[in-house]
């Protein structure tokens, strides 16, 4: 759902929830690794800084990304921890700052031309359940 339609290469899909993290490598429309942490709130961005160095050194390591540098990073899931990890990682001085928060309607329609009813923070949690229907549609 987050990643354009048409895009290839690698990206990081990042799914922030209050108490858990999911951090995605897609490549060429595929995921090809995914890790999972639960997170407390007071270190959430410390925490999440953690798991994602650890996955990049994964990927790395293990040349999941297959030599290719990750694009771009998507957030989504709940508003308020979707900017955390945005700020988390616009803190850091060693990782990307292609990062952003997630247009989870980029393959639905064009949001210049329909607006949802659903507003953009409320969205992002849905990414999912978007994402889903749309297997089924293609």
């Amino acid at each position: 759902a987050v990643i354009p339609k048409n895009s290839f290469g690698t990206f990081c899909v990042v799914h922030a929830r209050e108490n858990r993290i999911g951090i995605h490598l897609v490549k060429n429309k595929m995921v090809y690794f995914s890790t999972i942490r639960n997170v407390s709130g007071d270190d959430y961005k410390k925490e999440f800084l953690d798991e994602y160095e650890k996955f990049l050194e994964y990927c790395s390591k293990y040349d999941a990304n297959q030599n290719q540098p990750i694009k771009s990073i998507f957030v989504c899931g709940e508003f308020e921890n979707a900017e955390k990890v945005v700020e988390a990682i616009n803190g850091s001085d060693s990782l990307s700052k292609n990062i952003k928060l997630s247009n989870v309607w980029t393959n639905v329609f064009e949001i210049d031309k329909h607006l949802p009813e659903i507003p953009f923070e409320k969205s992002l949690s849905f990414a999912g359940a978007i994402g889903a229907a749309l297997l089924d549609i293609d």
